[in-house]
């Protein structure tokens, strides 16, 4: 029987994929886990599809693999591999990012989390190695939650977490399909529905590969880097201010 669902969205992560994955089906199967990984590919143009169905085949894993029409960005590859992974038989759902900047073996304490009582487990990334305008853009976020909802949010965008699978079922009927920031949307509404949440300290690490940057924002120019982080930025203002969460 399936008891976990992975929903993970991947792009242009040829040069660390198979690391990932590797370190996951390690870790789950001392723990005894029986893992259906729902991978979401958003139109990768290196050899990543390749390379995540070489590591099912000589791992052995369970991994269902899915292409997106076009290229949507993040936030709406993310909820299609959580609607995917609310469709499987488990009964918890973690979702990951594939670049690797998490400690595999922290994340069954999420699991056990969300299994004796509680409803979604996130990972605080502590003492981060991102670069330093991502850092300063998580503080940021944090004081616009405060000021909007009145609530604190530790880290909202977090992408190690774990649900209890209806309880996401319920959340993700409310947060648009494409949404660019999904993750942030799922926690507000959480939060204001009091659900029960629990937060852990967990590592982060540097992202798998050559690219510090993260494979949406990568570009030959540094700058050219940044503005792309900029406009996206500025997008998903636009849409944080027209989101309005439901509480019931």
């Amino acid at each position: 029987m399936i008891t976990l669902a992975v929903a993970m969205p991947v792009f242009n992560e040829a040069d660390g994929i198979h690391e990932t994955l590797s370190e996951l089906n390690h870790i789950f199967k001392n723990a005894n886990e029986d893992v259906q990984y729902f991978i979401q590919n958003d139109q990768s143009t290196d050899n990543t599809v390749e390379i995540i169905s070489k590591s099912a085949d000589e791992l052995g894993m369970k991994i269902l693999l899915e292409t997106n029409p076009t290229n949507l960005g993040h936030g709406p590859t993310v909820i299609n591999a959580y609607l995917r992974a609310v469709n499987s038989e488990a009964e918890t759902v973690l979702q990951l990012d594939s670049d690797g900047q998490f400690n595999p073996g922290e994340l069954v304490k999420l699991l056990n989390s969300v299994r004796s009582g509680n409803e979604l487990a996130i990972g605080v990334r502590k003492n981060r190695v991102d670069p330093w305008f991502r850092i300063i853009l998580t503080k940021s976020l944090r004081i616009l939650l405060f000021l909007r909802f009145g609530k604190y949010f530790e880290d909202p965008n977090s992408p190690i977490r774990a649900y209890k699978k209806e309880v996401l079922r319920n959340l993700i009927k409310h947060v648009p399909s494409n949404a660019l920031i999904p993750n942030i949307y799922l926690v507000i509404i959480a939060k204001l529905r009091g659900i029960r949440i629990e937060h852990f300290s967990v590592t982060h690490r540097d992202r798998r590969g050559k690219n510090k940057m993260g494979s949406t924002w990568v570009s030959k120019s540094r700058l050219k880097s940044i503005v792309r982080l900029t406009r996206f930025t500025t997008r998903a203002l636009r849409e944080f201010f027209g989101f309005k969460p439901t509480r019931v």
